[in-house]
């Protein structure tokens, strides 16, 4: 059990991606939100109240946004898992990561929208 982990949540990420199976999907960016949780220790952070001692989510918000606009997946589960991939990789800090991407034009007609969840 780690002493000082807490989570921070980037809600509301909005974005548009090629992303989907039907052929306009394939052509037309479809919007996209999603959700990221990060957990991590605080404790090294809360101690010197340094961003070097934690992660910068604003960086993080950036460089999802950039990866999600030029991917080109036809799963939505493949987005969430390739998020989570990138950021475990690329932030060591990270103990575990939930990403909840909703696509609201999944369901032609419809007020819902699709939601797929993942936590590594």
């Amino acid at each position: 059990m780690v002493i000082g982990r807490g989570k921070i949540k980037l809600q509301g990420l909005g974005f548009e991606s090629i992303l989907g199976t039907l052929s306009f999907e394939r052509t037309t960016p479809q919007p996209v939100v999603m959700d990221l949780t990060l957990e991590l220790n605080f404790a090294e952070a809360a101690a010197s109240e340094s961003v070097n001692d934690t992660v910068n989510y604003a960086e993080i918000a950036e460089l999802v946004t950039r990866f999600v606009q030029e991917a080109k997946f036809e799963l939505v589960e493949t987005l969430v898992w390739k998020v989570s991939e990138l950021l475990l990789k690329k932030y060591e800090r990270l103990l575990a990561v939930e990403v909840s991407v909703k696509k609201p034009k999944a369901i032609p007609n419809a007020v819902a929208s699709a939601e797929i969840r993942m936590e590594r």
